[in-house]
């Protein structure tokens, strides 16, 4: 069985609305989301190689939101842009 592994570097993450306290929770959180997803994607987007997303904007969130929530946010945008890169979500 082939395993999806799905490297990121983030230069910089806004995240407006979230207290403090809760930046190790949404990081936790983002981790769990990406994990997920690079095992959801097709493997036709990991087979295109390195590729640089320069600009993802997830939106804005409703109000009142939590770590978990942002990070599925974030995590959907990304997903967004990849999928939206040549590949397509397994079903």
């Amino acid at each position: 069985m082939s395993r999806n592994v799905l490297h990121l570097e983030i230069g910089r993450l806004i995240v407006d609305g979230l207290p403090g306290s809760a930046k190790h929770q949404f990081v936790r959180a983002l981790e769990a989301e990406l994990a997920s997803l690079a095992h959801d994607l097709d493997p036709h987007v990991f087979a295109q190689g390195a590729r640089k997303l320069r600009s993802i904007d997830a939106g804005r969130m409703r109000s009142p939101a939590d770590a978990a929530q942002a990070a599925a946010q974030v995590a959907s945008a990304i997903r967004s842009q990849l999928i939206g890169k040549g590949g397509n979500r397994r079903a």
